[in-house]
């Protein structure tokens, strides 16, 4: 029987006893390097089913641990360790075959789920979102109205032909009082048509539908800032998911090194090679890495409620899961961009800008609307009437004839409400110029900013792209040195630490490098070319997650699609008085 001695941490072992406890730990416990052994699945824990969440099945490139060999490694630390939470861990890829075709573990389900649900690349969320979401519709029906505008201005330049009839019935001895022959018809009847055209309004009119016209190319503006807005948030929302995806991914790798660990000192203790104070710091270290996946896995949920409500697709009242999926990989490709030429462009394409200016136009042309209030007005007209005579013995008998004339207005004097219009009008126009400059400084600001964020995240990959690769080196070499009794397992858990936290922040660098870009997009309204991406839907961040691996052996990394080149947008279309045509992305 071999004694349980805890081993000294800080003191120094004899050359025999060092012999000793290697030979012990070699025959006991299995090795601790991840480059030669795939991680074992973790068997589902009752208390903790209830509990857990729902995740997708996970794509692994290398073959699935037996059943049998995962009950026997259960049973052996079901007494002295409680059983962890479900788990799936993903195996190191070193020991897959090439050529094997990959296959699926599937996560406890808790929820039912959608059998068949669409799967989303960004093209397909831009498309779905221009079709049909709600922001986008109110923004049509805006143009609508203002079309209805042009339509009513413009009136005033045509002739107005309006029509009056009158039909009269008196009774007898009514009708003739006052007539000493009493011969007056009891009925009566008249009809006239007028017709009236506008000759003079001192511009009144003129500038009216000048107005209307602006107004309607504003609301086009406005349209095409807010596809702009939409396609911001599409992306967002899209890189947002594949973010808290791979960071899904990226906790339960930390989680099925962590239940490595925990086994191999469990096994240790057993050996009398360790204290229970190891096992237990295995334990808790564990227990504080799946708050962080439960985190994750929440931030999934809510970015679908998110995406699908910028798509407008609603969720089954019944199932808990999204009514779609989405693939794609957070490509990273680094671009270079010139300060003063997006500047320039951005000031040469962005719509409120444009708009901006025709606001200061209408302005212009208002107040001269006003100023024809003191001016005279000039109207031509005609009319053409015709009456009953009231003869009693000709009843049919009428009088008709027709008038032409001009009809001069002037409002000489209005106690001055005129020039309080006017008044009003000059410190609008003076306003406007203001918000005219204000968008033109926070144009040149947003593009700065996303070049600022541009050039950030993409010092950030590629120094944390490094990092990975030396944070995965160092948990090899601190599992070997634990091995041969040269480090602690405080080394082996930082060393893990160091890894999960090299990864997520490579991913949120990368999240954070397609952010500025699309937000620069939005700077220049301008799209780019969307490239289709062609990941398999059921792994869209697998891919991207390092494996631990020793160096020489590293596979190499998958290709990812990178971000689209930036194209200028085209010249927008002169608007018409109709429906204007869809905008495509």
């Amino acid at each position: 029987m071999i004694a349980r001695k805890p081993p000294s941490l800080g003191g120094a072992l004899s050359p025999c006893s060092l012999l000793v406890a290697l030979a012990l730990g070699l025959f006991f416990s299995p090795p601790l390097s991840r480059a030669a052994e795939p991680l074992d699945t973790i068997a589902t824990s009752p208390a903790a089913s209830t509990t857990a969440t729902a995740a997708p099945p996970i794509v692994v490139p290398g073959p699935v641990p037996s059943a049998s060999a995962a009950t026997a490694a259960n049973a052996a630390n079901s007494a002295p360790i409680p059983e962890p939470p479900p788990v799936i861990v993903i195996p190191d890829a070193t020991t897959a075959d090439p050529g094997a075709t990959p296959k699926i573990i599937a996560a406890p389900v808790l929820t039912p789920l959608i059998s068949s649900r669409p799967t989303y690349t960004l093209k397909d969320c831009v498309d779905i979102a221009i079709r049909q979401n709600s922001t986008l519709l109110q923004a049509k029906k805006k143009i609508e109205a203002a079309v209805g505008s042009i339509i009513q201005a413009r009136a005033a330049f045509f002739p107005q032909l309006g029509y009056s009839g009158t039909y009269q019935y008196q009774e007898n001895h009514w009708a003739t009082i006052g007539i000493n022959n009493g011969s007056v018809a009891a009925t009566s009847w008249s009809n006239g048509f007028t017709i009236t055209e506008s000759l003079f309004s001192a511009g009144a009119n003129t500038n009216r539908l000048g107005i209307a016209r602006l107004s309607h190319s504003n609301q086009l503006l406005a349209y095409q800032a807010a596809i702009d807005d939409t396609l911001l948030s599409i992306r967002l929302a899209y890189y947002q998911l594949l973010l808290d995806q791979s960071s899904v991914e990226v906790h339960r790798q930390a989680i099925g090194l962590l239940d490595k660990q925990l086994k191999n000192e469990q096994n240790r203790f057993d050996a009398g090679l360790n204290s229970k104070s190891n096992v237990l710091r295995a334990q808790v270290t564990r227990a504080n890495e799946l708050p962080a996946l439960l985190n994750a896995e929440n931030a999934v949920r809510s970015d679908y409620i998110a995406l699908s409500q910028l798509l407008n697709i609603p969720f089954r009242p019944d199932v808990d899961e999204a009514p779609f999926g989405v693939t794609g990989s957070l490509g990273f490709e680094p671009r270079t961009y010139s300060l003063k030429d997006t500047v320039a462009k951005a000031l040469a394409t962005r719509p409120e800008l444009k708009a901006a200016e025709n606001e200061i136009e209408i302005s212009q042309k208002q107040l001269i609307v006003d100023r024809a209030n003191i001016l005279p007005h000039l109207n031509a007209f005609g009319q053409y009437s015709l009456a009953s005579t009231g003869d009693v013995d000709h009843p049919n008998n009428y009088h008709d004839g027709y008038t032409v004339g001009i009809a001069a207005n002037w409002n000489i004097f209005d106690g001055l409400a005129t020039f309080g219009k006017m008044k009003s009008t000059r410190a609008l126009m003076e306003a406007a110029i203001a918000s005219r400059d204000q968008t033109r400084l926070q144009i040149e600001s947003e593009v700065r900013g996303a070049l600022n964020g541009l050039e950030t995240a993409a010092n950030t990959v590629e120094s944390q792209a490094r990092n990975v690769l030396v944070a995965r080196e160092n948990y090899i070499l601190a599992n070997a040195q634990y091995d041969a009794g040269l480090s602690t397992q405080l080394d082996i858990l930082q060393a893990r630490l160091d890894l999960t936290t090299a990864q997520t922040t490579v991913f949120k660098a990368r999240y954070d490098y397609l952010a500025a870009t699309a937000k620069l997009q939005r700077s220049l309204s301008s799209q780019f070319e969307i490239v289709s991406d062609t990941l398999p839907p059921t792994a869209p961040a697998t891919q991207e997650i390092p494996t631990l691996s020793a160096p020489a052996k590293t596979a190499a990394p998958s290709p990812t699609p990178s971000p689209p080149p930036l194209r200028t947008a085209p010249p927008a279309a002169k608007p018409t008085e109709g429906q204007p045509p869809l905008p495509q992305p």
